[in-house]
């Protein structure tokens, strides 16, 4: 090391500070345009083959009701002037699944559960995650599955005679161009969050009928909050799925509406497939198919994949479909065939997506750091299970990886006390041979021999420290438990940031206090970066974090400042160091 390093690491520290500050205040001052949704593209409505798979068991306690509202948020395609009549199926105390005439598909979906409640002036009321498109929508939202039948080139659609018949709604209703008869089915699974449906499809006509199945799973994505600003997570981002043999095929709207150009990048699947859907970062909507299987995985992008009317598509949107196929057939005169499917939609719980079947849990993705996020989850789930808040589940969780990465902490703060002992000799050295970097070198290692000190040995444990702390941001930051689940006072959802801006003002101070407690670098333009420049880019940057992350970087923040504290007085660096000249050199 010669007098140049001092140099250098203080432009560097400035060079990363001086981005942050212009990325940060380009950000406010330019925020990102609304990009315009993308023209129609992807397959015609008239699509092929779909089927979907059975869950097989007894539903829990069902609740049904019947109305004929007026239709607030017209149905795909050709369906807008046709009668709504909706039917509702319940899972108490979990999601309720409406079902229209309109092609007897899924009209909306809320989920019940108080944690996913919306808030309003009155109190609060059910998420209706999955409605209809409608040109009104400011919000992004999930859009009901569409299962398909095919006959030749054409969509068999109609109005349907719906009701509830035992514990399923059934929907029915004749095609009199073919005489095919199409029955639907709808059922609470035994599953969170899943419906098990049915396709039933009769020949009542005099000559064989080829038919297909497909399914869409879509989504409407707004551009305000899936360009969330700097630093900010956004919920709303969604992606399609198709789950192959050995891992998940994931892609956004901007990665779909890249490949158009060139027609082999499309995303088509076709190999092992299992389920498909799209989702974001906290829900899913998903479609596993049944013992067929799944000919066909692709995605799109458009209004026309996504079967929306023009008089449908609201401002600042685009429109992501996982379009599904399976294989059709042909149906003699007089046989009928039955195809069944399991919908799941709600929660990305790693326990419910896990009690599907096929198992839906690769769809929360935590990357390779997987096995230890999963463990954070059981364990956070698990405090919150003994003390019901999530906050302080992540609090707990944070002391436990604080507790379990003691050993390598206690090595990084005793070599920090090592390097502080020894700086008036580095300091010696560096003015000494300032004009010899070899001999420089030289005598520095052989100081550091002399005193026992390894300038690496503060490195080396934040090195194997650092994919236990991205596992544990990651876990916080795709835990669907913390959406709408308040801190208390003035925080009422984990899941967003801290509107008063009161945390992360408070995580600065504690930046800065910690900054301070560590050694002084010698020179004063570093340490002024180092102690006050640098916490409070930091603190910047946490003003736009989800509550909960702050929380976790709070708790771990503090805990560190009690670890270095202790570290300081009982490791204290000797008073007489070895100096350089024990070496027996001048």
């Amino acid at each position: 090391m010669n007098d140049t390093q001092p140099t250098d690491q203080k432009r560097l520290l400035m060079a990363v500070a001086l981005s942050a500050i212009v990325i940060m205040i380009w950000q406010f001052l330019f925020p990102p345009p609304k990009p315009t949704p993308p023209a129609d593209g992807g397959p015609s409505s008239a699509s092929a083959p779909a089927t979907v798979g059975p869950s097989g068991a007894a539903p829990g306690t069902v609740a049904a009701t019947a109305s004929a509202t007026p239709n607030t948020a017209p149905a795909p395609d050709a369906l807008t002037d046709l009668p709504d009549q909706v039917v509702t199926l319940e899972d108490p105390g979990r999601h309720v699944l409406a079902v229209s005439s309109r092609d007897g598909q899924v009209r909306h979906w809320e989920l019940i559960e108080e944690q996913y409640r919306n808030r309003t002036e009155a109190g609060t009321e059910p998420f209706r995650f999955m409605m209809p498109p409608a040109a009104d929508h400011t919000r992004g939202v999930f859009l009901p599955p569409d299962v398909q039948v095919v006959v030749g080139d054409r969509v068999v659609r109609g109005v349907y005679s719906v009701a509830l018949v035992g514990d399923a709604i059934v929907a029915r209703f004749e095609d009199p161009a073919t005489r095919l008869a199409i029955e639907r089915h709808y059922r609470v699974g035994d599953t969170p969050y899943a419906i098990e449906g049915k396709v039933v499809l009769a020949n009542l006509g005099a000559s064989p009928i080829e038919y297909g199945l497909s399914a869409r799973l879509r989504a409407a994505q707004n551009a305000v909050e899936a360009s969330a600003g700097f630093m900010a997570p956004p919920v709303y981002l969604f992606e399609g799925l198709c789950a192959r043999a050995k891992d998940i095929a994931r892609q956004n709207i901007d990665a779909i509406r890249s490949n158009r150009s060139d027609a082999e990048s499309m995303p088509r699947f076709t190999d092992g497939l299992r389920y498909g859907g799209v989702d974001n970062r906290y829900f899913l909507s998903g479609f596993s198919p049944g013992p067929e299987g799944l000919a066909a995985c692709e995605l799109f992008t458009g209004t026309e994949a996504a079967g929306v009317a023009v008089a449908q598509v609201a401002p600042d949107t685009s429109y992501l479909v996982a379009r599904l196929e399976l294989p059709g057939g042909t149906i003699a005169p007089g046989a009928k065939v039955e195809r069944t499917f399991e919908l799941y939609g709600g929660p990305k719980k790693l326990d419910a997506l896990s009690a599907q079947t096929p198992s839906l849990s690769e769809v929360v993705d935590f990357g390779i750091l997987s096995p230890l996020c999963v463990t954070m989850v059981a364990t956070l789930r698990w405090f919150y299970s003994v003390i019901p808040n999530w906050a302080v589940a992540i609090i707990l969780l944070t002391v436990v990886v604080k507790i379990l990465t003691l050993p390598l902490t206690h090595k990084q703060y005793k070599s920090m006390a090592a390097m502080k002992a020894i700086q008036p000799q580095l300091k010696e050295l560096q003015e000494k041979y300032k004009d010899d970097r070899m001999r420089l070198q030289q005598e520095m290692m052989q100081l550091y021999k002399v005193n026992g000190v390894n300038p690496l040995a503060g490195c080396l444990p934040v090195l194997a420290m650092m994919p236990v702390y991205i596992s544990l941001y990651k876990t916080i930051y795709s835990s669907v438990e913390l959406y709408h689940a308040p801190l208390g006072l003035w925080i009422h959802d984990l899941s967003e940031r801290d509107p008063t801006y009161i945390l992360p003002v408070l995580l600065g101070v504690v930046f800065l206090v910690q900054a301070r407690m560590n050694p002084p670098t010698g020179d004063a333009m570093q340490q002024k970066m180092m102690t006050t420049f640098m916490p409070i880019v930091f603190t910047a940057m946490m003003l736009f974090l989800p509550s909960g992350l702050v929380v976790y970087i709070l708790c771990n923040t503090l805990l560190g400042i009690a670890q270095q504290g202790y570290m300081n007085k009982h490791y204290a660096p000797p008073t007489q160091p070895a100096p350089a000249t024990a070496r027996g050199r001048s």
